[in-house]
């Protein structure tokens, strides 16, 4: 289909949707790192709340939360507030990477093409592989074993595929 010029889509309509469907996402990646959880024997997992889990004993969603709300609320986080922030952080990171990716898949429905899987790649890749390091929310990536990485990218693959498999029921 050439383009005409023409804009075709309804941006709030698909940023609203891939937002619904991105906290869908993010929950259904909860499910399965407690799943993966359970099968494994007391840890050695770095995934924790989405992002690699950080040097400290903190996840790296925390860690961020923590970071956001030294600038918003001029001291750091209480020990009662980490888990819930990192929590949100989760999800909140979860519905803008749906959102904008609602937007895409709106405009250019070949972002469809794989089912979610391509997004659920790129959000690995991108945030967990590379901003969460080089953010210093995490340990570098070569500090991690291969089943570290694996775990992490079948998490964000379910993100991908739930992400995408909601916004198309729901558009």
């Amino acid at each position: 289909m050439a383009y005409d010029g023409r804009c075709s889509t309804n941006l709030w309509r698909g940023a609203g949707v891939g937002l619904l469907a991105g906290i869908a996402g993010a929950y259904a990646m909860d499910l399965f790192q407690a799943f993966l959880g359970g099968l494994s024997s007391g840890g050695g997992s770095r995934q924790e709340n989405s992002g690699q889990q950080p040097a400290s004993s903190e996840p790296a969603t925390v860690k961020a939360a923590d970071a956001i709300a030294g600038r918003i609320l001029s001291r750091p986080l209480e020990q009662s507030e980490k888990e819930p922030a990192g929590q949100a952080m989760h999800y909140a990171m979860g519905a803008v990477t749906g959102a904008i990716y609602g937007v895409i898949a709106d405009a250019l429905p070949q972002a469809g093409i794989g089912a979610g899987l391509p997004l659920g790649a790129a959000v690995w890749a991108i945030a967990d592989e590379g901003a969460v390091p080089a953010l210093n929310l995490s340990k570098q990536f070569c500090e991690y074993p291969a089943s570290s990485h694996i775990s992490a990218l079948l998490s964000h693959l379910v993100y991908g595929v739930t992400t995408d498999g909601v916004r198309r029921l729901i558009q």
